[in-house]
This record gives C-alpha cells, sequence and structure tokens, in this order.
C-alpha cells in the first residue's frame, strides 16, 4: 500500500493519496464532511478513474471497470480515513451492510494507487453519468440538491 510520510503543522503523519469524484472534490464542501476533513487534506492534481459513474440522487456512485471518470487527487492523514469511511457510510467489519467500499485500485491518470470509494449497490442502481463527471452531471440540473 502506498503511503508517505509528511509534515503536517505540529507533527509528522503517515499519509495516504485519496482518488475522489464527487462531494468530498473542491469546491463547495458538504456540511456534513466537517472542518477536521476539509483542512487537512491536501490537493494533489486532478486524475482519471477507471470505472464509470451513477447518479443515485444526491450523490454519485462509482463502478470499477471499463471506462473514465473525473476527479481529484489527495493526500490524507491516516487518522482521516475512518472519518471519510464514516461519511461514505463504510464499515470495514459489514461490508455487505455498506453503501460504499474503500478499494485500492490504479488510477488512468497519473498512474499511480490510490484509494477510492466505491458503489456497492447493484451497478443499475441510479442513472449512468456518460460524461464521467460528476460536476457536469449536476451543472445540466434544474432541480436543487440536498447537501450529502
Amino acid at each position: 500500500m502506498h503511503s508517505s510520510y509528511c509534515k503536517w503543522p505540529g507533527r509528522r503523519a503517515v499519509t495516504h493519496l485519496l482518488a475522489v469524484y464527487g462531494s468530498l472534490m473542491t469546491g463547495p464542501p458538504s456540511p456534513n464532511l466537517g472542518p477536521t476533513v476539509i483542512s487537512r487534506r491536501r490537493f494533489v492534481r486532478s486524475c482519471q478513474i477507471a470505472g464509470s459513474i451513477r447518479d443515485m440522487g444526491s450523490y454519485p456512485g462509482l463502478i470499477i471497470g471499463p471506462g473514465r471518470v473525473e476527479g481529484q487527487l489527495f493526500e490524507v492523514p491516516d487518522d482521516v480515513l475512518p472519518i471519510l469511511d464514516r461519511f461514505e457510510r463504510f464499515d470495514p467489519s459489514d461490508l455487505v451492510g455498506s453503501l460504499y467500499v474503500r478499494l485500492y485500485v490504479r488510477l488512468i491518470e497519473p498512474d499511480t494507487l490510490a484509494w477510492v470509494y466505491a458503489w456497492n449497490g447493484p451497478r443499475e442502481d441510479g442513472t449512468a453519468i456518460t460524461s464521467g463527471s460528476w460536476r457536469t452531471a449536476l451543472a445540466g440540473r434544474t432541480e436543487d440538491l440536498p447537501n450529502t
């Protein structure tokens, strides 16, 4: 597993690469995400994740497989992953009951390994987002969405 040591204010922390494609991206953050995550993630660059995304209503779901999904790559400290797990409703002790699963995958761009949260429900749930971009899908909407 890729991890690195990097200096965060006042201490050293193990960090992980995390590729995101929805409400965890930069921009107006979800009010449920909290300042701990926002202030402790470090943007690395834009990225491409192998797969497709589906519109689940107020959030997207990543299906690992063929295709390209637009995302952003972050470094996050080790102690932030459990916070994100709760936000994404991923419980490592209950994979069947989790809404998402956290997987370690090779990105298309950059060519590196990173954690992603993939949809854990039926692959047919939601509506396909053919652009591969949650932001493009949101820009095309006319109704207001609740923040998640």
